[in-house]
Protein backbone atom coordinates (compact mmCIF):
# COMPACT_ATOMS: atom_id res chain seq x y z
CA UNK A 1 0.00 0.00 0.00
CA UNK A 2 1.17 3.42 -1.16
CA UNK A 3 -0.22 5.94 0.01
CA UNK A 4 -3.49 6.34 2.75
CA UNK A 5 -5.83 9.34 3.45
CA UNK A 6 -6.55 10.02 6.89
CA UNK A 7 -8.69 13.34 8.19
CA UNK A 8 -6.56 15.96 10.26
CA UNK A 9 -7.23 14.91 13.88
CA UNK A 10 -7.69 18.81 14.94
CA UNK A 11 -10.19 19.13 12.49
CA UNK A 12 -12.27 15.71 12.45
CA UNK A 13 -13.01 13.64 15.08
CA UNK A 14 -12.67 10.94 12.71
CA UNK A 15 -9.06 11.92 11.95
CA UNK A 16 -8.08 11.85 15.52
CA UNK A 17 -9.90 7.87 15.98
CA UNK A 18 -7.58 7.20 13.10
CA UNK A 19 -4.25 8.49 14.72
CA UNK A 20 -5.50 6.52 17.89
CA UNK A 21 -6.15 3.22 16.04
CA UNK A 22 -2.92 3.83 14.54
CA UNK A 23 -1.02 4.47 17.37
CA UNK A 24 -2.59 1.75 19.58
CA UNK A 25 -1.88 -1.27 16.67
CA UNK A 26 1.81 0.12 16.35
CA UNK A 27 1.84 0.77 12.90
CA UNK A 28 4.97 2.21 10.76
CA UNK A 29 2.83 3.68 8.61
CA UNK A 30 3.63 7.60 9.20
CA UNK A 31 5.10 7.82 5.62
CA UNK A 32 2.34 6.57 3.94
CA UNK A 33 -0.08 9.14 5.32
CA UNK A 34 -1.88 11.55 3.34
CA UNK A 35 -3.34 14.11 5.52
CA UNK A 36 -6.79 15.86 4.67
CA UNK A 37 -8.95 18.07 5.91
CA UNK A 38 -12.23 16.51 6.08
CA UNK A 39 -13.50 12.95 6.18
CA UNK A 40 -15.37 13.72 2.98
CA UNK A 41 -11.99 14.73 1.54
CA UNK A 42 -10.65 11.11 2.65
CA UNK A 43 -13.39 9.68 0.64
CA UNK A 44 -12.61 11.64 -2.14
CA UNK A 45 -9.49 10.39 -2.42
CA UNK A 46 -10.22 6.65 -2.21
CA UNK A 47 -12.87 7.05 -4.98
CA UNK A 48 -10.93 8.98 -7.26
CA UNK A 49 -7.95 5.96 -6.73
CA UNK A 50 -5.32 9.17 -5.64
CA UNK A 51 -4.78 6.79 -2.96
CA UNK A 52 -4.94 2.92 -2.02
CA UNK A 53 -6.88 3.63 1.43
CA UNK A 54 -8.50 6.30 3.27
CA UNK A 55 -10.09 6.33 7.17
CA UNK A 56 -13.72 7.98 7.07
CA UNK A 57 -16.79 7.24 9.63
CA UNK A 58 -19.87 4.47 8.70
CA UNK A 59 -21.95 6.58 6.65
CA UNK A 60 -19.35 8.17 4.32
CA UNK A 61 -18.08 4.53 4.09
CA UNK A 62 -21.39 3.80 2.83
CA UNK A 63 -22.39 6.29 0.79
CA UNK A 64 -19.49 5.32 -1.32
CA UNK A 65 -19.58 1.24 -0.85
CA UNK A 66 -20.67 0.68 -4.70
CA UNK A 67 -17.70 3.31 -5.67
CA UNK A 68 -14.77 1.12 -3.50
CA UNK A 69 -13.42 -2.31 -3.12
CA UNK A 70 -13.69 -2.92 0.76
CA UNK A 71 -14.72 -1.63 3.33
CA UNK A 72 -13.05 -2.49 6.72
CA UNK A 73 -14.38 -1.95 10.52
CA UNK A 74 -11.56 -0.17 13.20
CA UNK A 75 -12.37 -1.73 16.27
CA UNK A 76 -13.55 0.86 18.91
CA UNK A 77 -12.01 -0.20 21.41
CA UNK A 78 -8.84 1.18 19.32
CA UNK A 79 -9.76 4.72 19.72
CA UNK A 80 -11.39 7.58 22.36
CA UNK A 81 -15.57 7.10 22.14
CA UNK A 82 -17.02 9.40 19.98
CA UNK A 83 -20.10 10.95 20.70
CA UNK A 84 -22.87 12.73 18.01
CA UNK A 85 -25.15 14.32 19.92
CA UNK A 86 -28.22 17.12 19.46
CA UNK A 87 -28.72 20.26 20.75
CA UNK A 88 -31.61 22.01 21.58
CA UNK A 89 -31.84 25.46 21.29
CA UNK A 90 -34.28 27.72 24.18
CA UNK A 91 -36.07 28.80 21.04
CA UNK A 92 -37.40 24.92 20.17
CA UNK A 93 -39.45 25.43 23.02
CA UNK A 94 -41.56 27.81 20.47
CA UNK A 95 -41.89 25.28 17.62
CA UNK A 96 -44.31 22.90 17.52
CA UNK A 97 -42.33 21.03 14.66
CA UNK A 98 -38.45 21.58 16.76
CA UNK A 99 -40.41 19.60 19.69
CA UNK A 100 -41.76 17.11 17.41
CA UNK A 101 -38.28 16.31 15.94
CA UNK A 102 -36.21 16.36 19.21
CA UNK A 103 -38.69 13.71 20.42
CA UNK A 104 -38.58 11.87 16.90
CA UNK A 105 -35.01 11.41 17.08
CA UNK A 106 -35.43 9.98 20.91
CA UNK A 107 -37.60 7.13 19.42
CA UNK A 108 -36.54 3.34 18.42
CA UNK A 109 -37.33 4.42 14.61
CA UNK A 110 -34.71 7.32 14.86
CA UNK A 111 -32.31 4.82 16.82
CA UNK A 112 -32.61 1.82 13.87
CA UNK A 113 -32.38 4.13 11.18
CA UNK A 114 -28.93 6.26 12.87
CA UNK A 115 -27.73 2.60 13.11
CA UNK A 116 -27.86 1.31 10.09
CA UNK A 117 -26.90 4.69 8.00
CA UNK A 118 -23.68 4.92 10.35
CA UNK A 119 -24.13 7.56 12.84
Amino acid sequence: MQKISIPDAKKAVYGLAASQAISNLNLNIKDKLLYVATVPQSASYVVSGEVDAGFVNSSEALSIKDKIEQILTVKSELYSEISIVALKLDSCDKSAICKDFVEYLKSKRAKEIILKYGL
